[in-house]
């Protein structure tokens, strides 16, 4: 799945890629903080991370980050990686990679590339009002 071919050089993230929970991935896979935005969806905690699964239901919004990518190749290489992502066998992924759209503060619309859980939410805990930040208290 070339993210080239896609035009796709945005990256929404939700969790722990946020500013202030995890440093230096940034800069390892050439990303730049553009602004904040969120998305349609729903936010679940899974213990030690968030995972977003999307709804049609725009009540439910998801708050976070958006990252100019360098190089898309490059970068969605390595994040797949650390979002078990496996674009040749999705079902067997713990994330799964999707371009969707986002609404950046103040309104301007993008779209970007954002990983999904990929798995059931069941027993996991629904997160009101969709901001891990709040939820978190790393990087307060």
């Amino acid at each position: 799945m070339s993210t080239r071919a896609t035009g796709a050089n945005l990256l929404f993230v939700y969790g722990t890629l946020m500013k202030g929970l995890r440093e230096g991935w940034q800069k390892q896979v050439g990303a730049h903080f553009v602004g904040h935005g969120r998305i349609t969806g729903k936010l679940y905690d899974l213990g030690e991370y968030p995972g977003a699964v999307v709804c049609a239901d725009a009540q439910h919004q998801i708050a976070g980050e958006v990252y100019r990518l360098d190089d898309p190749d490059i970068a969605t290489g390595i994040l797949d990686q650390y979002e078990e992502f496996l674009p040749s066998r999705p079902d067997k992924s713990l994330f799964i990679r999707e371009k969707l759209p986002v609404t950046m503060k103040g309104g301007a619309q993008k779209r970007a590339w954002v990983y999904l859980y990929n798995r059931s939410v069941n027993d996991a805990d629904f997160i009101p009002g969709g901001n891990y930040r709040e939820r978190t208290s790393i990087g307060r």
